[in-house]
């Protein structure tokens, strides 16, 4: 068995995945002929044949958690899972090839395919092009909480102040606010960056972003709501605690 892994792995470290897949195959070893498989899928550099190998690859992992032992399923599970993920990250990658040529977008040409979700992402945002980065986000299931944070950091980045402002101000954070701050604070966007200092959560959080900003008087404003509500705490506390 150790000598049969540490073989296998020679083998793959050597990028002969032929001849591992044939070794794993030749021993019953269908969950490491299964990795071979995906090492060997993201070898190919045409995104046709990636897809096409991930699909192969999908079906492995789907065999093995038919046959292998419980412990291993919820494993095999998420590897056939990330497989068909993967499989539809490509075809709307060169959906979006497509689209960027026949659409003449600026800048081209634009590719797409082999990158990470977020890297695709932010490439759209970074390209003005928002919409078809909100579409690949709804289709491919990304959580609302992570899209915020990858946009609102993307359009920082490529300095859409305008979109960013847009967003923060008619959409509602899942994450809060302190992120929005912090980019336009980071690019020293301050008057962009005020309004929503109040929509942060904790006075004293507040204060320290009118801090930066070097509004003293407002810092001063948070901290005196801070106590005030303290002090109403601690009152309501008392009330309660004798009856």
């Amino acid at each position: 068995q150790v000598l049969a892994d540490l073989y296998g792995q020679a083998l793959t470290r050597a990028n002969l995945h032929d001849r591992a897949r044939t070794f794993h195959e030749s021993l019953g070893r269908s969950k490491f002929m299964a990795f071979s498989n995906l090492h060997q899928a993201y070898y190919k550099r045409d995104a046709d044949d990636r897809s096409k190998w991930l699909r192969f690859v999908r079906d492995d992992f789907e065999r093995c958690e038919g046959s292998c032992a419980e412990l291993e399923k919820p494993s095999m599970q998420f590897c056939a899972q990330s497989c068909s993920e993967e499989i539809d990250l490509l075809k709307a990658q060169i959906s979006l090839e497509e689209l960027a040529l026949t659409k003449k977008w600026p800048n081209g040409p634009h590719r797409f395919a082999g990158l990470s979700l977020v890297k695709t992402l932010t490439k759209l945002i970074a390209a003005g092009e928002i919409v078809e980065a909100d579409n690949l986000h709804t289709k491919l299931k990304l959580s609302g909480r992570r899209y915020w944070r990858i946009k609102v950091r993307a359009l920082a980045d490529a300095k859409n102040w305008t979109e960013l402002n847009t967003m923060a101000t008619h959409l509602t954070s899942p994450v809060g606010y302190e992120l929005v701050v912090d980019a336009f604070l980071k690019h020293g966007q301050i008057e962009l960056a005020k309004p929503f200092v109040a929509k942060v959560k904790g006075y004293e959080q507040q204060a320290e972003y009118y801090e930066k900003m070097g509004l003293h008087a407002e810092a001063r404003a948070a901290r005196a709501q801070r106590q005030e509500r303290s002090g109403a705490g601690k009152l309501l506390q008392n009330f309660l605690r004798f009856p």
